[in-house]
């Protein structure tokens, strides 16, 4: 996953994919898929599929896309940028692992003008 680029206050769909060794993740016959973010200020954030109101989907799995759509316009703030973030993938209820394996991919919020 490369570096984001956003406008603070967005709430449009950010589209990702998980990548291993620069190919997709096929994530065909997973539990589901979460997201975790943190901000420079330390608040974290935790996304998941299987949410009442979910923010993160699958797009399509046999290549590893995912979304996040941001619920609200006060998830990015350019005061709180950068944002770090990873996504588990849940192969059961009880097996993970983490995208990317090492360190975090990075969201950073420009200033909306």
């Amino acid at each position: 996953m490369e570096k984001i680029v956003i406008k603070e206050k967005t709430t449009s769909n950010l589209d990702m994919q998980l990548l291993a060794d620069s190919v997709g993740i096929n994530l065909s016959g997973i539990d589901h898929v979460s997201m975790y973010m943190i901000d420079s200020a330390g608040k974290t954030y935790r996304y998941s599929e299987d949410d009442s109101s979910p923010a993160v989907s699958i797009t399509a799995a046999n290549t590893g896309n995912v979304r996040f759509i941001p619920p609200d316009e006060n998830v990015f703030r350019y005061q709180n940028s950068p944002y770090k973030l990873q996504w588990v993938v849940w192969e059961t209820l009880t097996k993970k692992y983490y995208v990317p394996e090492q360190g975090w991919a990075e969201i950073e919020v420009e200033k909306e003008y």
